[in-house]
């Protein structure tokens, strides 16, 4: 009895430390090196846009500050590139676990092939959906409900499609539903999702070239300004251009934005 007692303790300190251990990808954390890499990289961007449009160094170091916020912005990205990248693999994954539940094998050891399968086809640092698998597979053998696994999975993956598996996973557990037809199914819906995203992609990209011309054609202009005419530039640099050109930058950023919104468009 005392064996076991002890043999059930350390399993819940393994599964506390697994959990633990295991990725949030609604977060990411940067490293003091890496948020020292995007701000220089936006102070490097900044200063001389704003000395291109001020000419006072005082004003650029100001605005540098601007820079500080980028590392946020950044993180963003990552955030909502990882998760892409895991429903790509996610995909991948149901159609393995799909072949093997055909195949007459159980949904633990379906899991098992499928960390098999998906190591020929993704590696490095980016196989996020290895990692989830060996995860999986470790609490399987610690006896822990496949169900509550994959639940928990879904919570930290963020993604809505994930989240609605896991759901009919423990449905189809608990009433002795198709698995493998349920599985099939999330996959199919899945691709689909991805394919509609690609093609989505593949029609605004054009405006989203257009848009990032447009982004930079003030800069070259004034560019061009300075360099052939000074003397028609001089009056841009008074207290009363300053003040133009600073409703200027507000409106180029804001223009910015409001076209990255539009051409951001979710499936």
């Amino acid at each position: 009895m005392f064996t076991r007692m002890m043999g059930e303790k350390a399993n819940r300190k393994r599964t506390f430390r697994i959990r633990s251990e295991s990725t949030d990808y609604s977060t990411y954390r940067m490293s003091p090196a890496e948020r020292l890499k995007y701000i220089f990289t936006a102070v490097a961007v900044i200063f001389p846009v704003t000395y291109l449009f001020y000419r006072r160094a005082g004003i650029c170091l100001a605005l540098c500050c601007v820079s500080l916020l980028y590392p946020s912005v950044r993180r963003k990205g990552i955030i909502a590139k990882r998760k892409k990248q895991l429903l790509h693999q996610f995909r991948d994954m149901l159609y393995s676990i799909s072949s093997s539940l055909s195949a007459g094998r159980s949904a633990e050891n379906s899991f098992k092939a499928a960390a098999g399968d998906l190591a020929l086809i993704y590696s490095g640092e980016e196989a996020y959906m290895i990692k989830e698998l060996k995860t999986i597979n470790i609490r399987i053998r610690m006896n822990e409900p496949l169900a509550e696994v994959l639940e928990d999975f879904a919570v930290r993956a963020g993604l809505e499609d994930i989240k609605d598996f896991a759901g009919v996973f423990s449905l189809c557990r608990q009433t002795g539903g198709n698995l493998a037809e349920a599985v099939r199914n999330t996959a199919s819906v899945i691709t689909q999702k991805i394919d509609i995203r690609g093609e989505i992609d593949v029609i605004i990209a054009e405006q989203r070239l257009n848009q990032r011309i447009l982004s930079i054609m003030p800069f070259g202009l004034m560019v061009m300004i300075v360099l052939g005419s000074p003397d028609y530039a001089a009056p841009l640099y008074t207290p009363v251009g300053n003040a133009v050109m600073t409703i200027v930058l507000i409106l180029i950023t804001a223009a910015n934005f409001i076209g990255k919104k539009i051409t951001e468009i979710n499936v």
